[in-house]
């Protein structure tokens, strides 16, 4: 025989515990479905590598040269940067590749893809 249970203060037998218990997973079980699914189809989408990530950073002859994942070359001129025009050899050499763009900590010089397909020179904070 089932015994009854106190839930909050309200007492309820055995088989209504039971109930209750499949009641509240009943009221789960969508959302975990839809959060099985989101990662099965989002997953794959994620690890995709983005074409348009910087992968190889240059200095020509007064240019900035940007090689993408998909094999194109972005190359800008280098006064479009003056943060990256004073720096020595040692601050260019120094930079991160971020999924969006390239970044020089020494100089705290951010530059994004977007903005250099789109013929952007950087903005210049007084």
């Amino acid at each position: 025989m089932l015994k009854a249970v106190n839930i909050a203060g309200v007492s309820i037998d055995g088989f209504n515990a039971m109930y209750f218990n499949a009641y509240k997973f009943s009221h789960f079980l969508p959302f975990v479905i839809s959060l099985i699914m989101f990662l099965l189809v989002m997953a794959p989408i994620v690890r995709t590598e983005n074409p348009s990530r910087p992968t190889n950073v240059q200095f020509n002859d007064n240019k900035l040269v940007v090689t993408l994942g998909d094999g194109r070359k972005i190359a800008t001129p280098l006064d479009w940067y003056p943060r990256l025009a004073k720096a020595s050899t040692a601050q260019r050499a120094n930079f991160e590749i971020m999924p969006m763009g390239i970044h020089w900590p020494d100089i705290d010089e951010d530059l994004s893809i977007a903005g250099m397909l789109k013929g952007r020179p950087a903005s210049v904070a007084g």
